[in-house]
């Protein structure tokens, strides 16, 4: 049906909560819905792109949650765009950091009416007039200083200011005049999606316009679906949902994009978006005369498995390692995942994902390297040191590592040098074989002759604590240096 004037009404308002990592904005929410769902994230920290509803004085509200850590950028920017008012958490002890900055600048750019909420205002070191300065630094004046910004102190783990939290959102909404038409065919976000063992593909979408209704077909740029179930964001199966309202839907024949729109008009009149979730396998490097490693990335959900893959490519840049690759999808870590990586000898990265009992029988550690976690960034140091490892080989095995702080000898006719150094880490047992690291780079490999403290000789010692000892050094015109570092091995 048509949208007209005269079916035009109030909408409720949609919000999201943004701001940097632990200032609080899960627990604001976690108060306000008086539940523990904010909980259930791994290590407090949200990883989804969360949507709920909330009521106040009789009417409605939803609130988009996006998590602060930084590889979850592109999540907090598409909350930004299918907002009506954001609020931006500060902990009122901390100030302004660099993804407040960016959320910010994502507020800016977007033209959203916001809220300034300073959290953690019962804190000892809260000071809210130095935020309210670095926030004019930023041209963002506050009303308190004549400007036009609203600001509410809070303490979201007591629950003050809560109220009044809510009441200024809804003044804020009203001066927007925010409307939508329930009879028209509903339009709206897709949030989420992800590939469900049980229920197929389910996406989790924003209805902007319109009613969506079981039996509804619906279209995105890529994907189509004949609506099977509607459950709210309670995760109850209901028969129909309005704007302003996130929920769960099936029944489509491919995974939808997160951040693409839907409509229940043919898909010739939907925009193309401008980044896509899952793109084609690549090889992003082209590096020459160097190995290339090969990965395989499987999430919960796209939004998650978007923040993994922008996070793994960052750490594969930075480490300066070639790499392809070879697949990435959402849901469990089934067999021909297993499969496909012993194929390929392809690492796979797995974030709140699981092997299936099937992969799990299967799986051979010896065969295919698996990284799994529930918090990214954990996932990705796991990443980091085993590709350090791998690619670094005289990192491998190291034992003991000793900083040279006194040279007693130059090199004699055997090549034997006699050092003092400062253990550490490791133990020392004579003997062992060496690398010489001046300035984070290997100069030169020796062997352990002996260890002295005191002028007392042990063929073994801990650390931490001030040894002298005893290098044959491998290489003619190698000498060690006060500040280079020994690394025994095996």
């Amino acid at each position: 049906m048509a949208k007209t004037k005269n079916n035009l009404t109030l909408r409720p308002p949609v919000v999201v909560v943004m701001g940097h990592v632990d200032h609080g904005k899960t627990s604001l929410l976690d108060y306000i819905r008086k539940s523990r769902i904010a909980a259930r994230e791994a290590g407090g920290i949200t990883q989804h792109l969360g949507a709920y509803e909330v009521e106040q004085q009789g009417r409605r509200i939803t609130f988009l949650d996006t998590p602060g850590h930084e590889a979850f950028a592109a999540i907090r920017q598409r909350g930004a765009k299918v907002a009506d008012v954001a609020l931006l958490v500060i902990a009122a002890d901390e100030g302004l950091k660099p993804q407040t900055l960016e959320a910010l600048s994502y507020i800016k750019s977007e033209k959203l009416p916001f809220i300034i909420v300073l959290n953690k205002i019962d804190r000892p070191g809260a000071n809210p007039d130095k935020i309210k300065q670095a926030l004019a630094d930023q041209e963002v004046y506050v009303e308190e200083w004549g400007g036009t910004v609203p600001c509410v102190p809070t303490c979201a783990i007591l629950g003050e200011g809560i109220d009044a939290l809510l009441e200024m959102i809804l003044l804020v909404a009203d001066m927007e005049e925010l409307t939508a038409d329930p009879l028209a065919p509903s339009t709206g976000i897709i949030l989420e999606s992800t590939i469900d063992m049980r229920r197929g593909i389910e996406a989790t979408i924003l209805v902007l316009n319109g009613t969506l209704n079981i039996n509804d077909t619906i279209y995105t740029t890529n994907a189509k679906a004949k609506v099977k179930y509607v459950e709210n964001f309670l995760r109850k199966r209901v028969a129909s949902v309005t704007f302003s309202s996130p929920c769960v839907v099936t029944g489509w024949d491919t995974q939808p994009l997160v951040g693409d729109t839907f409509t229940e008009v043919t898909p010739e009149s939907l925009p193309v978006p401008a980044s896509r979730v899952m793109p084609d396998t690549k090889n992003v490097s082209e590096e020459k005369n160097q190995t290339t490693y090969n990965f395989l990335f499987k999430a919960d959900m796209s939004g998650s498995l978007e923040a993994l893959c922008l996070m793994c490519e960052q750490l594969l840049v930075d480490l300066k390692i070639p790499y392809v690759i070879v697949g990435q999808s959402t849901g469990d870590i089934v067999l021909g995942d297993i499969k496909s990586a012993e194929n390929t000898n392809a690492i796979i990265v797995a974030f709140n994902s699981k092997l299936t009992a099937e992969a799990k029988g299967y799986y051979k550690p010896e065969k295919t390297v698996l990284f799994e976690g529930n918090i990214i960034y954990h996932l990705i140091e796991a990443l980091k040191e085993h590709l350090e490892k791998i690619t670094n080989p005289h990192l491998e095995n190291i034992l003991a590592r000793l900083t040279v702080i006194a040279v007693f000898s130059q090199k004699d006719k055997k090549n034997h040098q006699i050092v003092g150094g400062q253990l550490t880490e490791g133990t020392l047992r004579v003997p062992m074989k060496c690398n010489v690291v001046r300035n984070e780079e290997k100069i030169g490999t020796g062997k352990l002759l002996s260890i002295k403290k005191n002028k007392q000789e042990f063929d073994t010692c801990e650390a931490p604590g001030e040894f002298g000892v005893q290098i044959e050094l491998r290489e003619d015109g190698l000498l060690i240096q006060k500040g280079d570092i020994i690394e025994f091995k095996k």
